[in-house]
């Protein structure tokens, strides 16, 4: 018997961990009746283990507060959470890699569900970050579309089966991660700190 063969994300963090996070988030906010972002930025002070004195990371909490409220700001999320019609929705999701890596992300996705087949239709993709002084914005603006993109490949469309030890995905046939046909609109907005 073959072990599963190990791969591994692009990503200097644990994608997963913060998709469980801010997915329970999101459920605590919704079952006591407050707003996701403002139920976010209660638990966000810049003080103690939060300040992040890092040279690099001075601001800690206060910056991933920063990029969530522009986030909500340029996407009218407040505006559009739970008033957007039938199968249609927003949501939002932030995050920093730990404490003393200076990036900070929110993303914000507006969707539709077609509920008779289940079938998910991103319609627009908006992500701001804050990563500290940017030297190339088009490179930065590039890198983070690209994983904007990678990260939605991954939720919506890749996947990896397995037979007796074997993967039954083997080329691009078989595999199918996100075709430029279903790319959404994506919309980066970087605050240079």
């Amino acid at each position: 018997q073959r072990a599963t063969p190990p791969g591994f994300l692009r990503s200097v963090s644990t994608g997963w961990t913060y998709f469980a996070l801010e997915s329970f988030l999101d459920e605590v906010a919704h079952r006591t009746g407050k707003d996701p972002v403002e139920f976010r930025l209660s638990m966000l002070k810049a003080v103690g283990p939060n300040k992040s004195e890092v040279p690099m990371a001075i601001g800690g909490a206060d910056r991933i507060a920063a990029v969530i409220k522009k986030a909500a700001q340029i996407t009218d999320f407040h505006k559009k959470h739970g008033k957007m019609g039938p199968g249609r929705g927003i949501g939002l999701a932030a995050t920093t890699h730990f404490r003393d890596t200076p990036t900070w992300t929110c993303g914000v996705v507006e969707l539709s569900v077609d509920k008779s087949t289940g079938e998910i239709q991103v319609h627009k993709i908006t992500t701001v970050m804050d990563l500290g002084q940017a030297v190339n914005m088009d490179g930065a603006k590039s890198q983070c579309e690209g994983g904007t993109l990678f990260g939605l490949s991954l939720a919506l469309y890749e996947k990896a089966t397995m037979h007796n030890g074997n993967l039954d995905q083997t080329n691009f046939d078989t595999y199918f991660p996100l075709r430029i046909s279903q790319a959404p609109e994506v919309d980066i907005h970087i605050i240079s700190t």
